[in-house]
């Protein structure tokens, strides 16, 4: 399964599992070289927030999902300790676009000292470095 599709699937199945817990109970390449971690994430209208996922399942959302823009343009994405170093990425503009390996792009866009990862249409993550 590509990256993106299961970037995809952790995100809108993450929001599920919380909504059914809740139920029960600088800009170039410097500003985002680095590690990322999940501050928020957005499915389907609904935003859940690396506070409430530590609340609600006791796990910090950094441990299982991370993201690394390297200098030398590699773009690696750890999920669930699933790590897939297949990606690249440029900066272009304020922008960070993101090649995965079949030739999908993805754009990360600053959103003041943090950025945002659309996955796809209505599925997003919201990042800040570590």
């Amino acid at each position: 399964m590509k990256m993106f599709k299961k970037m995809a699937a952790f995100a809108a199945a993450g929001v599920l599992c919380m909504t059914a817990l809740v139920g029960c109970g600088g800009g170039g390449d410097s500003f985002y070289t680095g590690k990322w971690v999940p501050v928020e994430m957005t499915s389907s209208g609904m935003t859940i927030t690396a506070d409430n996922a530590k609340d609600m399942l006791g796990m910090d959302l950094g441990d299982y999902m991370s993201f690394e823009f390297t200098d030398g343009g590699k773009f690696i994405a750890t999920i669930n300790g699933e790590e897939d170093d297949s990606s690249t990425w440029e900066a272009k503009g304020d922008d960070a676009v993101i090649k995965a390996d079949g030739g999908e792009e993805k754009t990360a866009k600053k959103d003041g000292d943090n950025i945002v990862l659309e996955i796809e249409e209505g599925v997003s993550v919201k990042l800040e470095k570590k």
